[in-house]
């Protein structure tokens, strides 16, 4: 259940870059973790931290005590989001998802991972549970793919790990069937692209539900 006096913490970008935006109690900060601009720079000296080990250590620290977390795979989508009371919102990590596991914060706390229905999507996912054992995801079964068949579009590039242990039957077979083009050549839900209406009693139930 939600926590009616905590509200969304959003957190962006925090493998490559950009800010943790915090808003609790009504009360709305700003805390730059790291620039974009420092992971393009000059190659650092063996001896300095990386920008994303950096930016997981000062995330860290935050005094945070979530009743859920969701992980959404694209920037766009992070943004759009809702309030969703007690939840901390992460975007736009891609594979570095794992760096979740540092964050002592989170260990047990349930959590939803949302993302692309790709071959991409599914590697992230299975990296998340890595991370968070307790993942689950949403919106990314063979349902919601045939739902919205007329807005998907190709994946340029299928990724080429195949061995995703955390995949549960479900997920495995849609990872598969992307794999064996069984629905078009290449197929990807741009998870943007679905329509709102339909995603937010999703996500609310499943937030619920965990």
């Amino acid at each position: 259940m939600f926590n009616p006096h905590y509200k969304t913490v959003w957190i962006a970008g925090l493998s490559v870059a950009s800010v943790v935006a915090l808003s609790a109690c009504g009360t709305d900060t700003t805390s730059e973790v790291a620039s974009e601009s420092a992971t393009t720079a000059a190659p650092v000296e063996a001896d300095t931290p990386s920008p994303t080990a950096t930016a997981a250590a000062e995330a860290a620290t935050l005094d945070l005590q979530p009743t859920c977390v969701l992980i959404v795979e694209n920037l766009e989508t992070g943004i759009a989001l809702p309030e969703l009371a007690g939840c901390v919102a992460f975007m736009k990590l891609g594979m570095g998802v794992s760096v979740l596991g540092q964050l002592p914060w989170l260990r047990d706390r349930p959590s939803l991972y949302w993302g692309d229905i790709d071959t991409h999507g599914y590697v992230i996912l299975d990296r998340a549970r890595a991370a968070l054992p307790r993942a689950r995801s949403v919106l990314m079964d063979e349902s919601t793919l045939l739902a919205h068949r007329d807005l998907c579009v190709q994946e340029a590039e299928p990724h080429r790990d195949v061995d995703l242990p955390r995949l549960t039957v479900a997920e495995r077979a849609v990872f598969d069937g992307l794999r064996a083009h069984r629905w078009g050549h290449a197929l990807r839900l741009e998870q943007e692209r679905i329509r709102w209406q339909g995603v937010l009693p999703a996500l609310r139930g499943a937030l619920e539900a965990i």
